[in-house]
C-alpha cells in the first residue's frame, strides 16, 4: 500500500511539474532535484555546510589538568574552576590549601575549562542532539504537535495538503499547514522562501527524495537541531538540545513529558508562544499537544496537564580572558574554513596556562594601568598568542 501511495505521489508531482516547466521534459527537472536533495541530505548530515538555520557555534576549552603538578599551583587551578575549601573531608569538586589536595570532580584530572563560545555571523545558538539521546517522548511530541503521518508517509502528504488547502478556502486566512517534518527539514536546510507553484513542488521532490536517502531516523534527525525556537536578544535559538538547556536549565534527554510537549508546541511561532515571557499562551498549546498524544499514543497526561508552565533564567554565556579568546577565533578564522568552525560544532581546545593567566591578572591587574597601556598590553598579548597558540581541534559531531 504504501509503494502505491509512493507511485502516485511521483506520478503526480511530475504531472504538476510538466506542467509548470512547459516543454522541459518533467522527469528529467524531476530526477534534478532529487539529486540535489540528496547531495544536501549528505552535506548537512555531515555537517560540512554552515548558513542560517544550520550552524553551529564552536567552543573554546583550556586542556584538562593533571593531577601530578606543584600542589599550590592545582589549588589556584581548583579555585579558578569554582571548586570549595574542606579540609575536614574533601570530597569531589573540592580542595584543600594546607595539605595541598585536590579532589576533581570527576575522573583523574581536573576538567577543562570553559572560556567562550564563538558564534558565526548567522547568530544562532545550535547544539547537537543525538536521536539516541532524545527522550521518546519528545520525539513523540513533535510528532502529535506536527506530523501525526509521519511513520506513513514518503516525505509528502498530499491529503494533508489538500486538508490544508481546503481548511484555510474555508477560514479565509491560513488555519493549517500542510508541510511534512520532512518538508520542512528541506525548507529549512533549502533556505529558500519565494512564494511560487515551482519552489513548492522542488521542495515536494526534495522531501521525497530526502526521506528515501534518509530514512525516517535519519529526517528526525536533522529536524532535532533544525527549527527555531526562541530568541535571546540577538541571538537565535535553535534545535531542541539549545531550547532545553535555554528555557528549562537542562540538558534535551532530561526533558519531563510536560517540557518535553512545551518545546514542541511552540514550534509554528516560539515569539508568540515563548514559555518565559507567555506562560498561559505556552500552556495552552502545549495542552492541546498533550491531548493529541493521549488520543494518539496513549499516553497518561494528567499530571502533565496539571503543571503549570515554568522556565529558569538562561546560563549566562561564558568568556573567560577575552584576549586570548579573541586571539583564538583569530587564528581559526585565519586557518579553518568558515563553513566547518561554525558549521561542525567544533571543541576547541587550547593551550593556555590558567596558571599563569591568574597570577598575572594578580600581578599587574589593569584597574591600575592607564588607558592607552591597558590598550598596548592587549595588543602586545594578542600578538603573542596568536604566534604561540597550541590548538587542537576535534569535531564534537562525529
Amino acid at each position: 500500500m504504501r509503494k502505491l501511495r509512493r507511485l502516485l505521489l511521483v506520478v503526480g508531482v511530475l504531472v504538476l511539474v510538466g506542467a509548470v516547466a512547459g516543454g522541459i521534459p518533467a522527469g528529467m527537472i524531476a530526477q534534478e532535484w532529487a539529486a540535489e536533495g540528496v547531495a544536501m541530505a549528505d552535506q548537512h548530515a555531515a555537517y560540512s555546510v554552515a548558513h542560517p538555520g544550520w550552524s553551529f557555534p564552536a567552543r573554546v576549552y583550556t586542556a584538562a589538568t593533571p593531577l601530578t603538578g606543584d600542589p599550590k599551583r592545582l589549588v589556584a587551578e581548583a579555585k579558578s574552576r569554582g571548586y570549595v575549601e574542606d579540609c575536614k573531608d574533601t570530597g569531589p569538586g573540592e580542595f584543600c590549601a594546607k595539605k595541598g589536595v585536590v579532589v576533581p570532580r570527576s575522573g583523574d584530572a581536573l576538567e577543562p575549562v570553559l572560556l567562550g563560545w564563538l558564534i558565526g555571523p548567522d547568530a544562532e545558538v545550535r547544539e547537537h542532539l543525538p536521536l539516541a539521546d532524545a527522550p521518546k517522548h519528545l520525539v513523540d511530541a513533535i510528532l502529535a504537535a506536527e506530523d501525526r503521518s509521519f511513520r506513513e508517509h514518503s516525505g509528502v502528504n498530499l491529503s494533508a495538503m489538500v486538508r490544508a488547502v481546503w481548511a484555510n478556502a474555508q477560514e479565509g486566512s491560513y488555519a493549517q499547514g500542510g508541510s511534512t517534518l520532512t518538508m520542512q527539514v528541506v525548507r529549512n536546510l533549502a533556505q529558500r522562501r519565494e512564494k511560487t507553484v515551482v519552489r513548492k513542488l522542488r521542495e515536494m521532490v526534495l522531501a521525497w527524495a530526502i526521506d528515501d536517502h534518509l530514512g525516517k531516523d535519519g529526517v528526525l534527525q536533522m529536524y532535532l537541531d533544525a527549527p527555531y525556537l526562541g530568541q535571546r536578544g540577538s541571538l537565535s535559538i535553535c534545535g531542541f538540545q539549545a531550547a532545553a538547556r535555554f528555557y528549562f536549565g537542562k540538558d534535551a534527554r532530561d526533558l519531563d513529558l510536560a517540557e518535553a510537549a512545551t518545546l514542541a508546541a511552540i514550534l509554528p511561532a516560539p515569539g508568540r508562544f515563548a514559555p518565559d515571557r507567555y506562560p498561559d499562551r505556552a500552556k495552552e498549546r502545549r495542552d492541546r499537544v498533550l491531548d493529541a498524544m493521549a488520543s494518539v499514543m496513549g499516553y497518561d497526561v494528567t499530571a502533565a496537564k496539571a503543571e503549570a508552565v515554568t522556565t529558569v533564567p538562561p546560563e549566562p554565556f561564558v568568556e573567560r580572558w577575552p584576549a586570548y579568546l579573541s586571539a583564538t577565533r583569530a587564528w581559526l578564522e585565519a586557518n579553518v574554513p568558515p563553513e566547518t568552525l561554525y558549521g561542525s560544532g567544533l571543541t576547541i581546545t587550547t593551550g593556555l596556562d590558567v596558571w599563569a593567566q591568574e597570577q598575572a591578572k594578580a600581578q599587574q591587574p589593569q584597574a591600575e594601568m592607564p588607558e592607552d597601556a591597558q590598550g598596548e598590553r592587549s595588543e602586545e598579548h594578542t600578538s603573542e598568542l596568536q604566534s604561540h597558540s597550541d590548538l587542537v581541534c576535534r569535531l564534537l559531531l562525529e
